[in-house]
Parts: C-alpha cells; sequence; structure tokens
C-alpha cells in the first residue's frame, strides 16, 4: 500500500532508533559460548526456509530469542535479530519499508524487554518459569505495540488484530516454552528438532491449504487459490484495509503456471486466485499497477476500502472493466497487424518494381561499358537498347 509521508516518517524513525540500539549495545566478543550460538544460527537459517506465518509479522522462529537472550546474553538476541529482519526479507520478498519497519521493531522490542526485565530481575523469584513468562510477555506486548502503532498510522488497523494476536500467544506459548526447557536439556538435540518441527508444522498446514488447492499448487511458497478459497478468505481472514483487487488476463503463449510463477516473481507475495480459465486475481496490501503496465499486461483494478463489500460484484465489475481493456487491447492489435500487413505488401511490391527495373538496366550499362571500351555498336544492339529503356 501507498504509505502516508508521516508513516514512512514514522518507519525510518523506528529504524534509526533501532541503529543507535545497536551502536551502543551489541557487543559480539560478549556472547557466551559462541561456537554453540552459530550453531543456533545455522539451525534458524535452515528453519527459515521452512517459514511458517501466524497470520500479521509473527513466525515460529522467535522460538530462539528467549533462549538467546538467557543463555548467551543481550547481545545475542540483537545479533539474531539482525538476521532475523534480513533473512525474513530474503525469504518473503518483501517491500523496502516492510524490512526496515521489520528490522526495526523486532530490535527496539527486544531493548525494551531487556530495559524492563533488568529493572523488575531483582523482584522475582527465582523460579526460571516466572522470569520465562515475563520475558516472553514483555516481548510480545512490546513487538505488539509496533506493530499497532504502524497500522493505526497508516490507517489499516482492524479490531480483529487484538483478537489474532491474543489467540497467537495463546497457541506459541506452549511450544516456546517447551523449546526452551528442551534446549536446557539438550541443546544439540533442540536444534535439530526446531527445523524439523517447524518443517512438519507446514507441511500439516500446506495439506489444509491443498483441500481448497487442488492442482494450483504450483512451487515453494507459490500459491494459486481456489476461487471458493478466495470467498472464504474474504469472509474469515482479510482484516487489513484498504486492499487491491487486480484481475489480470494471462499472456498467450504461456502455459497457466509459467504464467502464475511469471507473476508471482513481478507482484511478490500477494494473494493469488484463479478466477476463471485465463483469468487470475490479485489480492494486494499495495499498488501493483506500474508492474503490470510494464510487464504489458491487461488488468482491471478496484479498491476495497471497507470489510463490507460484496465479492461476487466486485469481480463482476473488474471482469466487465477487463472486458472493455481486452477488446481494445484486440482491437489495437488488430489494426497494428493490419498495418503490418500492408507495409509489408508495399514492401514486396517495391521489392519487384526494383528487380524489373534493374534487369533492362544493367543490360544497357553492360552494352555502354563495351562502347567505352572501344567497341561499335550495330543498328540491332542500339535497337536492343531502345526496347530495354
Amino acid at each position: 500500500m501507498k504509505l502516508a509521508w508521516y508513516a514512512k516518517l514514522y518507519i525510518y524513525l523506528v529504524f534509526c532508533c533501532s541503529l543507535i540500539v545497536l551502536f551502543f549495545y551489541f557487543d559480539p566478543y560478549s556472547i557466551k559460548n559462541p561456537y554453540l550460538y552459530f550453531a543456533i544460527v545455522l539451525s534458524s537459517i535452515i528453519s527459515f526456509i521452512n517459514m511458517v506465518n501466524l497470520k500479521f509479522s509473527f513466525n515460529l522462529l522467535s522460538i530462539w530469542y528467549p533462549i538467546l537472550y538467557f543463555d548467551f546474553g543481550f547481545s545475542a538476541a540483537l545479533g539474531y535479530a539482525i538476521l532475523d529482519g534480513y533473512v525474513c526479507h530474503l525469504i518473503r520478498k518483501e517491500q523496502f519499508y516492510k524490512l526496515i519497519f521489520n528490522f526495526g521493531q523486532i530490535i527496539l522490542s527486544i531493548f525494551f524487554t531487556h530495559l524492563i526485565f533488568i529493572n523488575i530481575k531483582s523482584y522475582l523469584p527465582s523460579v526460571q518459569f516466572i522470569s520465562y513468562i515475563i520475558f516472553h510477555f514483555c516481548f510480545f506486548f512490546t513487538n505488539f505495540l509496533f506493530l499497532v502503532s504502524i497500522l493505526i498510522i497508516a490507517d489499516i488497523f482492524n479490531k480483529k488484530l487484538i483478537k489474532e494476536a491474543l489467540s497467537i500467544q495463546i497457541i506459541t506459548f506452549p511450544i516456546y516454552y517447551l523449546a526452551f526447557n528442551a534446549f536446557h536439556t539438550s541443546p544439540i538435540i533442540t536444534m535439530f528438532l526446531v527445523p524439523i518441527v517447524i518443517y512438519l508444522y507446514k507441511k500439516k498446514i500446506d495439506e489444509h491449504l491443498l483441500k481448497y488447492l487442488d492442482d494450483d499448487y504450483i512451487d515453494y511458497q507459490t500459491y494459486v487459490y481456489s476461487r471458493k478459497y478466495i470467498f472464504e478468505h474474504f469472509s474469515t481472514e482479510i482484516s487489513h484495509y484498504p486492499v487491491w483487487l487486480y484481475l489480470v488476463e494471462q499472456s498467450q503463449g504461456n502455459s497457466s503456471n509459467d504464467f502464475i510463477i511469471f507473476l508471482r516473481n513481478l507482484c511478490g507475495s500477494q494473494l493469488f486466485c484463479r478466477y476463471s480459465s485465463n483469468r487470475i486475481l490479485i489480492i494486494s496490501q499495495g499498488q501493483i499497477c506500474d508492474r503490470l503496465k510494464t510487464a504489458k499486461i491487461p488488468f482491471s483494478i478496484k479498491m476495497i476500502e471497507t470489510d463490507t463489500f460484496n465479492l461476487e460484484a466486485a469481480l463482476t465489475d473488474l471482469e466487465q472493466e477487463l472486458n472493455k481493456i481486452t477488446r481494445k487491447s484486440a482491437k489495437q492489435r488488430e489494426i497494428a497487424l493490419s498495418n503490418s500487413v500492408r507495409l509489408a505488401t508495399i514492401g514486396q511490391l517495391a521489392a519487384g518494381l526494383a528487380h524489373e527495373i534493374r534487369n533492362p538496366l544493367t543490360a544497357v550499362k553492360g552494352f555502354l561499358q563495351l562502347y567505352s571500351l572501344g567497341n561499335k555498336l550495330d543498328t540491332e544492339t542500339i535497337q536492343l537498347m531502345k526496347t530495354e529503356l
């Protein structure tokens, strides 16, 4: 989505504050047991390949933050935040503002959690579980505040966010705490287990999605959702408004799968729906008009600013508008083809005329060359030259 200047200013402010925190507080030499730390980082990179997002910006890789903080120190958690922000960007192919905001959000969340924790640490009982709950809650709460703030500033906040965030908190807490305890029992086994668990978890989610997808699974993290899924998605899942609906027509000469992959590379991680055999619906929270125009893909666009709208009517409007665009494009192609045929005919005619003119002139030129060498031209030859001319 196109952000207002004050939303961009807020994102830059969050990002700059995170750089200040890194400059003053990140000390790689203070990381306890660096070899084990880098092994965790390697495990995380493998886990990133099997990334599982639980709506919004929450992902299961947050598992490592409390482990790194309690066992390796504050700098270890900051270092992991850098990795989290950058690798997440590579995997998800996020836009620039999303990248720098996520980067600032996670680093400042760790920093404020650290400040809260060190100030109340002396008042806590010496029970690991209590310390973990406090850290986990503070980290979640500060992270959530940053997320809510940018959504409010960008005017896309929805009350359903609070309910969903709480449900995510309930779902993830047992998983996080199990991993926390498992690491203290057997660090090496836990590092192997985390990528496997995330892979199996993602596979389970994929199996659930495939009930809707049929043959629409294209490749890694590339989906084209069925019409049924889109209608269910809009009725239950979408809570960020406004969104843009783009209906695009498949280019001639490309297979459906190739065209979807082309769209995915062109538009990034948008939500796709095969609306008909040769038309695909793109649901986006950002404007992608320029990219579609550059690629010369016929498309129609509709902006949705409320969660109470008729999807069937919106698709009908898009379909009608795209039909007009397609007819206009077809007419332009027909005119262009007609012009090219006309030009080709003129070219053939010109080539034929040139050939018919060149041959007689060549004969006349030959006789003149003989004359210039001193040969006399008899009456018959002169008559032939006149005929050719």
